[in-house]
């Protein structure tokens, strides 16, 4: 800012005075600061929505290890050395998700008979294909839960449609 008084209405003046934030609004440069302001707010937002989710997920992680910790030798020989896979841990999550959901003890859901059966043929592939193996079937799982969503909403598209009131055009003059 100048110190020229005709070229800088805010010289002199606190920011506590009322007309101060007005004129300092005013000036050429004041939208870029605003822009740049608005920018680094919104990517300060999204870090930290980005910090919630994984803070969550290492939570679920651990709380997941710990159910494991408390579940039968033979189910623990059959997850843990595979568990450093994502599809894996998505699984094993889902059913944390799902003891939590229904109230049902995590150890019971995952000596459940399919349950084990999921584990099994997933550990085979994972000891044959590692890695490789690995971003296939999450790959497929990805595809698979994107054809879920697209059928949900579909469904809800034609729920909607049957929930519309139709009126004969008589109805609607006035």
């Amino acid at each position: 800012m100048q110190t020229d008084p005709r070229h800088n209405p805010n010289l002199g003046r606190s920011m506590q005075h009322p007309d101060f934030w007005n004129e300092a609004v005013r000036r050429p440069w004041a939208k870029v600061l605003l822009r740049r302001e608005q920018f680094w707010t919104d990517r300060k937002s999204a870090w930290l929505g980005q910090l919630e989710t994984i803070s969550r997920s290492n939570r679920a992680r651990e709380v997941a290890i710990e159910c494991l910790e408390n579940c039968p030798a033979d189910v623990k020989r059959l997850v843990m050395p595979v568990l450093r896979y994502k599809i894996v841990e998505s699984m094993v999550l889902g059913l944390l998700e799902e003891a939590q959901e229904t109230g049902v003890p995590f150890e019971d859901l995952i000596q459940r008979e399919e349950t084990i059966r999921e584990l099994r043929a997933a550990r085979h592939r994972l000891d044959d294909g590692g890695a490789e193996e690995a971003a296939r079937m999450l790959h497929d799982l990805d595809a698979l839960s994107a054809r879920a969503g697209q059928m949900l909403e579909a469904q809800r598209k034609e729920s909607r449609k049957k929930d519309r009131l139709f009126l004969p055009p008589e109805t609607c003059r006035g």
